[in-house]
């Protein structure tokens, strides 16, 4: 029986390939480090520990890793995310995750049970869930 891929190990050798490109590193240095850190040429055999190894390593060298969080282009909907954050930090917020904050944003706009993510709202939705943060904020800011 043949054992289960790691869907992680993809995805770590991608953001491998982009932190080679994006530090300038010839292919001789590259493979150096990948067979320092890996004990194996390439990526192709390397344990997926061993990955996530070379890529602190390359964080460690100065790679940006982007491929988190991007901040959205529109103010309104940065302001919502910056609201969310507030909320976390003062600790009123049962579920902080991402998927709390789609349900949040789809309870304000008229679609309850679902998910709605804050990219995806018309201004005057962003207003109203905006308006619906900034008034939990200040029932928690109330002595």
């Amino acid at each position: 029986m043949m054992p289960t891929p790691d869907p992680h190990r993809k995805a770590l050798i991608a953001k491998i390939h982009i932190a080679k490109a994006q530090l300038g590193l010839d292919e001789e240095t590259y493979r150096a480090m990948i067979e320092r850190i890996t004990g194996y040429p390439s990526t192709k055999d390397a344990a997926t520990t061993s990955l996530i190894n070379v890529v602190n390593e390359l964080i460690g060298k100065g790679f940006r890793d982007t491929s988190g969080f991007r901040p959205s282009s529109r103010s309104e909907v940065r302001k919502i995310h910056a609201q969310w954050g507030e909320l976390k930090r003062r600790g009123a917020l049962d579920s902080p995750t991402r998927k709390a904050l789609r349900v949040f944003c789809a309870n304000r706009t008229g679609a309850a049970g679902a998910e709605k993510d804050p990219e995806h709202l018309t201004v005057a939705e962003c207003r109203k869930v905006i308006e619906a943060l900034k008034a939990w904020i200040e029932r928690k800011s109330a002595p």
